[in-house]
């Protein structure tokens, strides 16, 4: 599956203004170290929206704090959901005036109703030294 989200940044940057404590609701721990700039957390508000639209987090009770985006140098974002490496692809563009998110999940089974063995796949849990693969 495939979910996508564009956010307008003025109208972002207005909501953070009203309500600060959005960047607790949306940014994991990890990635508040790295900034809590209005486009940074648009951006991954954004990436975990689309997520939710790729069918990433079906039957899994979830904030955004607890999704974790992570850049990887050479191989696009790494995403943490509940501290449990998932397979998907995620992408996040901006320009001056909207950021676009994109995930693609080709894990998700849309013509069942249960996905949880395709949620978490033990498989895929971040062993100890590192290696996010298969």
């Amino acid at each position: 599956m495939i979910g996508i989200d564009i956010i307008s940044l003025q109208r972002f940057e207005h909501a953070l203004l009203e309500t600060p404590q959005i960047v607790d609701i949306i940014l994991h721990t990890n990635e508040k170290r790295l900034s809590t700039d209005t486009r940074f957390v648009a951006g991954r508000f954004a990436a975990k929206e689309a997520l939710l639209k790729a069918g990433c987090v079906i039957n899994t009770p979830l904030l955004f704090s607890r999704i974790e985006l992570i850049p990887q140098e050479f191989r696009g974002i790494l995403v943490k959901i509940n501290e449990i490496v998932f397979k998907v692809g995620v992408s996040i563009s901006h320009d001056e005036d909207n950021v676009v998110a994109v995930a693609i999940n080709s894990e998700a089974n849309i013509y069942g109703n249960d996905n949880s063995n395709l949620i978490y796949p033990s498989k895929w849990k971040n062993n100890q030294e590192g290696d996010y693969g298969e």
